[in-house]
Parts: structure tokens; sequence; C-alpha cells
């Protein structure tokens, strides 16, 4: 039976006040533009469904940046194996700290079916010139942010995560952040899809270095959310590729905070949950690329079918707005989630071995990705053989937790990369 360390972090006594009153400044400035909505966010005041679409159409709007040629694949462009770069270009649309450099890649990467597919990514790297050996990289995967094209964080001026990328960079790593193929790159976006997402995370190494001077051999993958499964799926991925005799011996493990880690589960809370709801037609739409035959309309209602187009033209605080109004019979088919149910049986993440030893953080207030949802994740990583340490922060949830925990999980890196011993909950 394995147990997990419940961190109070308001009241951890080996952090000065100081230092948590910096923390705590953090996770009142950091904007996470698309990232799931908080529950009680919608129900603040008498706004209703239009009033809500555009508050949130506003806000995206105000965040965008416009979709350039750059994310154009060139015509013709041949398939190449996957992790070739195709072109980069220096960005210095995003605020962030003097001396912080970013570099906007576009790359090839394989589906989930493994056709070639082309997807982008920004490389965010320190002020000065790199250390010996190159910078150690963190490869971020995001959260949810949306199925149409112009979701892609590196189209947002904050990035999505703002504040939360800014402090691993501060922190001396180089970050490679994805943005998934379909989400700037024309084509769908195989949401929760955890070997594309994967492939994604991974192939942007390679592109990186060679469109970026100093990165090192050594990385880490670091996911929120949605981006939780998807790095679980890298450490499926590393494993796979480890007993085929091809390891990457430059990867050190991998870090999900507030992970997907249910997606049966998630599918059928979120159908309940008004400011929640949108998570499902593009849940639906993930499936229906990932599923032969499929078509949305078997598994959504006719009114719910109607709105798909919103999917298309805006992110998720839109779509989240556009879909308040219906849960339950409302939103889905009677009896027509197990349509789905094959997609999201394969999708779970921790189904499989994975490479590397496992950090999972979880809120104990997350509604959304719930603790008992990661909670048998641990189980099934460590009855797959898995080193695992569970950490969860008392009364923060989906959104609250990812600022509060960086310190553990910076240390948690740090010590990956300086050959210490991983810990383990799993014996516990």
């Amino acid at each position: 039976m394995s147990t997990q360390t419940t961190v109070p972090w308001r009241a951890r006594s080996h952090r000065t006040a100081a230092a948590w009153r910096r923390i705590a400044a953090l996770a009142a400035a950091v904007t996470l533009t698309g990232v799931l909505a908080e529950p009680a966010a919608a129900t603040a005041d008498d706004c209703d469904r239009q009033c809500r679409i555009d508050r949130a159409r506003a806000a995206e709007q105000a965040n965008a940046l416009p979709l350039t040629s750059f994310y154009d694949l060139p015509p013709d462009l041949p398939p190449a194996p996957a992790g070739t770069l195709v072109r980069a270009e220096e960005a210095q649309e995003y605020p962030f700290d003097s001396g912080i450099r970013a570099t906007r890649i576009l790359y090839h990467s394989r589906s989930a079916k493994d056709r070639d597919v082309a997807a982008t990514g920004v490389v965010l790297t320190p002020a000065g010139d790199p250390p010996p050996g190159g910078w150690r990289v963190i490869a971020d995967a995001h959260g949810a942010s949306g199925v149409g094209r112009n979701c892609a964080p590196s189209l947002m001026k904050d990035l999505q995560y703002g504040e939360h990328l800014q402090s691993l960079v501060r922190a001396g790593y180089a970050v490679v952040a994805t943005d998934y193929a379909g989400l700037g790159t024309d084509g769908r976006h195989e949401f929760l899809s955890k070997r594309a997402e994967a492939n994604d995370v991974v192939n942007a190494l390679p592109a990186a270095r060679t469109a970026v001077r100093g990165l090192g051999s050594e990385w880490v993958a670091l996911g929120h959310s949605q981006g939780g499964q998807a790095v679980l799926g890298v450490g499926e991925l590393m494993a796979e590729r480890e007993r085929r005799g091809r390891p990457d011996h430059g990867y050190r493990g991998l870090a999900a905070i507030a992970p997907a880690a249910d997606l049966t589960s998630l599918f059928a809370r979120t159908a309940k949950m008004p400011e929640a709801s949108g998570l499902v037609p593009m849940i639906v739409a993930g499936a229906a690329a990932g599923l032969p035959g499929l078509r949305p309309s078997q598994v959504l209602t006719p009114t719910a079918t109607a709105r798909l187009n919103t999917l298309r033209t805006d992110c998720i605080g839109v779509v989240q707005a556009s879909y308040s109004d219906l849960t339950g019979d409302a939103l889905v088919r009677p009896g027509a989630a197990r349509t789905i149910e094959p997609y999201l049986r394969r999708n779970n993440p921790g189904t499989l071995p994975v490479a590397g030893p496992v950090l999972l953080q979880q809120g104990t207030a997350d509604v959304l990705t719930t603790p008992p949802d990661t909670a048998e994740l641990e189980a099934r990583l460590c009855r797959k053989g898995a080193t695992v340490e569970y950490r969860t922060y008392e009364g923060l949830d989906h959104n609250g937790v990812l600022i509060p925990a960086q310190p553990d999980t910076l240390s948690w890196i740090g010590d990956r990369f300086a050959g210490h011993a991983a810990p383990d909950t799993c014996a516990q």
C-alpha cells in the first residue's frame, strides 16, 4: 500500500516567511490563459452565457498574437524524420524578463498512428552564455488550451503559463515548449492522445537543438493537466525505446502536476459541471481524430453538435462559456459515452511501464483532475514498477497548485540532474 506526502504549503516550516510571500505573490500574479477554468469563476455575478462568451473572447483576443506565415507549411513539404527542423525565428513579442531569449520552431513530429505531422513550439533560454555541456532542458507540456489552430500557446502573449515558464528559465534551465500538432499548424489536434502528445514533446527536442545553440543533452519532461498526461506518455515512450534498444541517454525523468489521470472519470465528471462542460466536446473531437468512423454527433446531442464550430474558431475559455448551459443529457446523448470509451481507456496514463523516476503533484481541492484519480494513477504506476514520489498540497485547486508546488518541482528536477537517488513513495 503506497502513501503520499501531503504538503500544507502555507505552513511549511523550513521555508522563510519572506520566501512564501514571494511564492504567494507569484500565485496571485500568474496568468493561466486557457487552462481549465475553476468552477467558481463563472458564478461570481449574474453574467449569463452570452456575457461569459463575450468576456472570454475579449480576454483571449487581448492575449492573442497574430497567426503569421511562420505557422504555414512550405508547399509540397516532403516527410522527414521526426525532430527535423523546418524553420525557426526569433520571437520578441513575449513580455518576459530582460535577457530571456525566445525562439519559435516548426518541426516534424508523428501522430498517434505514426504519420508525419508538423508541430510548432517555443524555446526559451536564460540570459548569457550556456554553461559547459549546454543548458539542461525542461521539455514542457502545456495544459488544455483548445483544439483550434489559433489555440497554440506560442500564439499567446503569455505563452499560456507566463510566470511559471519564466521561473523555470530563471532557475537556469532552457525550456522547450511544444504547442502540440494541430495547434498553430494546420490539421487536427489529437486532444488527450498520449502518444501524439508525447511524440510532440520529445520531437521538439532535436528540433530545438538544431535551432538554438547551447542546449545540452540532459532533459526532464514537465507537464500540467493535459500536459501531465502528455509527459506520462513521454515516460511510456522512453520505456518503449529502452525495450527496443534505443534509449535516450539524456532523459532523467518526468514531473506531472494535476495530470489528467483517468479520462473516463474526467469525461463523466466534467459533463455534469457547467463551468467545465466545454471539455466534453473537446474530448469528443480528440476521440474523433483517433477512432476511425466516429462522428461527434454520435456522442453529443444535436444542440451540443450545433456549437462545434466554436472549437475551430475559439479557444478553451470561449468554448467553456459556450457550453456552460449544457450538462448531462442536454450535452451527451444518453448511453453514448460508451462509444468513446475505447479511446479514453487507451489513453489513460499508467497503463504501460514508464522509464525514469516520476514526480506526481496534486492539489487536494482539485475538482477537475481529482486526488482520488491521481492516487489511483500512482498505484497503477507502482504496480508497473515505476519509482514514484507523490506529493499533495492541502487546499490547492487545479490551477492554484502550479506555482506553490514549483519549489518542490524545481528541487526534484535539480536532484535528477545531479544524479541523486529519486524518492519513492510506492513502498510506503
